[in-house]
């Protein structure tokens, strides 16, 4: 069983990994991060009794780890909203193509004949 400095330290250098990400847009990492992010916090909470909680919270707190969450939080919430604009850029598109498109196909009638 790894020291709570240890699960700590591990934690906020995969949060710290999960910025970089963002920064360079690696988004393909981010999903491995974040199971290992879960991998940890379901570990302290299996070994809630033997870690402590006053133990676990006074960590967290010393190595700022709440700061550089929130930061993460951020990141995701604004790539979150830049995503649903993207997609629904893309949906309006479609929408006016096809449209655009059942107009000229299917409404149009042509005659070869000249009406006197």
């Amino acid at each position: 069983m790894e020291d709570i400095q240890t699960l700590v330290s591990s934690f906020k250098e995969k949060t710290v990994k999960m910025i970089s990400c963002f920064d360079t847009q690696n988004y393909d990492e981010l999903n491995s991060l974040l199971k290992e992010r879960q991998y940890i916090i379901n570990s302290i909470q299996e070994n809630l009794d033997f870690y402590g909680k006053k133990n676990i919270i006074k960590e967290f707190n010393n190595s700022d780890i709440v700061d550089i969450d929130k930061k993460v939080e951020k990141l995701i919430n604004e790539n979150l909203d830049i995503i649903k604009d993207k997609l629904k850029s893309i949906n309006e598109k479609d929408f006016i193509n096809k449209k655009y498109g059942n107009r000229l196909s299917g409404n149009a009638i042509f005659f070869n004949k000249k009406i006197y």
